[in-house]
């Protein structure tokens, strides 16, 4: 009895594990065609499985509990059979009560586990069924996924030539803006060089334009020059002409005066030959010669006179000499520059006159002007009668006063009008 028991309890629990099984490969064969997640249906079916499967075995283990109870009672029977028929029956009988019990709780858990195997073959077969239509299901997206992965390779390769065709192109634009900013740079360069070009061209112009101003100032300072120059030139040679009629009218002055003189004294002569030849007795007198005779001979003319004091007052150091009126024009020279030399010292003699106009100063006599090379400028002033002369040098070394107050004295005497002795008669 108890082996019959064992083997439909093992016969049930084989079911059971069957149909566990069954339901399991089902279930596989469901997520096989493509690997998603279960359902929830799936997850209850797994759950309720597990749930049989843990009371498959507990009704394994039940059966085996009194399995292991009947053995001991066969055991402990077959050891007290001899000894103890009373309590042998007894236990029998007990041993028996339990074995219905467990034949009774045997048959039910049959009677459960075949309702639960039952329940469980029909909701495998709905299982089934479902998972079929899922795996067509599944196996008509599989084809559609098939067909998209085989779309998705394609754009995947349309991707990756549009990729790479991008690249070349990226790599094409990278080349074509170096290339941009290679021919911007070098055109900024150009620009800044045809700024800088208009900028030297624009100083050019206007430095042109002021050279061009200039020239044109230059050119009417020159016409100006010119047209002073021959003004000057005019005035020189009318210049030239007062100097010749200044001296000739000096020149006859001087003679006239000298010829008076002459008359004066050649009258008194007269009168001391006539009080002598009327036998007057009187000392002889010495005739006195001219003012300015003394030193030259009285046929000489003033200007060769005036020429040759000024020639012995040069010496070696002496580059020109003049002398002239407060007007600049000159008398008598000698050197090359003695018309300048004229025209300079009456300038300065009429700067030096105008000092008393600022300063406690009177009228000037002597001026010297030397400059950085050591050339010495001297301007004497003397007068004769009631004209103002200049006497002007041009040296490299300053000129011994003796020898200035000697010439000065010998022009002076030459150019002074003589006059009649006043002597007793």
């Amino acid at each position: 009895m108890t082996t019959t028991l064992i083997l439909v309890a093992s016969l049930i629990g084989a079911v059971l594990f069957f149909v566990a099984g069954a339901a399991l490969v089902a279930l596989r064969h469901k997520g096989q065609p493509q690997q998603v997640g279960p359902s929830d249906t799936e997850r209850a079916q797994a759950a309720e499985i597990s749930r049989l499967r843990d009371a498959l075995a507990g009704s394994e283990a039940t059966v085996k509990s009194q399995a292991s109870v009947i053995d001991e009672q066969n055991r402990l029977f077959e050891r007290d059979v001899t000894s103890d028929r009373a309590g042998v029956a007894r236990d029998m009988q007990a041993l028996r009560d339990r074995a219905d019990r467990a034949e009774a709780a045997a048959r039910e858990a049959k009677r459960a586990a075949e309702t639960e195997a039952a329940k469980l073959r029909a909701e495998a077969g709905e299982a089934k069924r479902a998972a079929e239509t899922e795996a067509a299901k599944l196996r008509a997206e599989a084809g559609d996924i098939t067909k998209l992965r085989a779309e998705a390779d394609r754009l995947r390769a349309d991707i990756e030539r549009v990729t790479k065709e991008v690249q070349a192109v990226t790599a094409t634009n990278q080349a074509l803006r170096k290339v941009a900013d290679d021919r911007a740079k070098q055109l900024d360069r150009s620009r800044n060089e045809s700024v800088a070009a208009t900028t030297d061209m624009a100083q050019v112009e206007a430095k042109l334009r002021d050279i061009e101003r200039q020239l044109a100032d230059k050119t009417a300072a020159v016409r100006d020059l010119s047209t002073e120059n021959e003004n000057m030139k005019g005035r020189l040679r009318d210049a030239d002409a007062l100097r010749a009629e200044y001296v000739r009218l000096r020149t006859a002055t001087t003679d006239s005066e000298y010829l008076k003189s002459e008359i004066e004294r050649l009258e008194k002569e007269l009168r001391r030959a006539r009080v002598d030849a009327l036998g007057a007795r009187t000392a002889p007198t010495r005739p006195r010669p001219a003012r300015g005779t003394d030193r030259q001979n009285t046929s000489r003319p003033i200007s060769e006179s005036l020429a040759m004091a000024i020639e012995r007052f040069a010496d070696a150091d002496t580059r020109s000499s003049v002398l002239g009126d407060t007007q600049g024009f000159p008398l008598a020279s000698s050197g090359s520059e003695g018309v300048a030399l004229a025209a300079y010292a009456a300038a300065l003699f009429e700067s030096a006159s105008r000092a008393k106009e600022y300063l406690p100063i009177g009228a000037p006599t002597a001026i010297e002007l030397v400059d950085a090379n050591g050339v010495h400028v001297s301007v004497w002033s003397l007068e004769v009668e009631t004209e103002h002369l200049v006497f002007a040098n041009l040296a490299v070394s300053a000129v011994d006063s003796k020898r200035v107050e000697a010439t000065l004295g010998d022009l002076t005497q030459i150019l002074a009008p003589s006059r009649p002795a006043e002597q007793a008669v």
